[in-house]
């Protein structure tokens, strides 16, 4: 997969931003990646790979995540917009 430029962001960079924004929330919380793994329902690998912007995330994962975090989904996007 290749990120191509649209409109508005590069994808990959996008994904990039709210994975760091997802681990910044995650260490301020002072949870581990086992423990929003466990709260979210997917794997530590996946955290892992979606915090490091590996990954291109689906859609409920990313839901996942916010409502494991308790950030709406609105937040964690926005963050990149700033």
């Amino acid at each position: 997969w290749k990120a191509r430029k649209t409109n508005r962001v590069y994808p990959l960079i996008l994904f990039k931003k709210i994975g760091a924004n997802i681990r910044e929330i995650r260490k301020r919380q002072k949870i581990s990646q086992m423990t929003l793994s466990e709260k979210s329902g997917l794997s530590m690998s996946q955290i892992s790979d979606i915090e490091n912007g590996k990954v291109n995330m689906k859609i409920t994962s990313f839901i996942a995540i916010c409502e494991a975090l308790g950030v709406s989904s609105d937040y964690l996007y926005s963050v990149y917009k700033k």
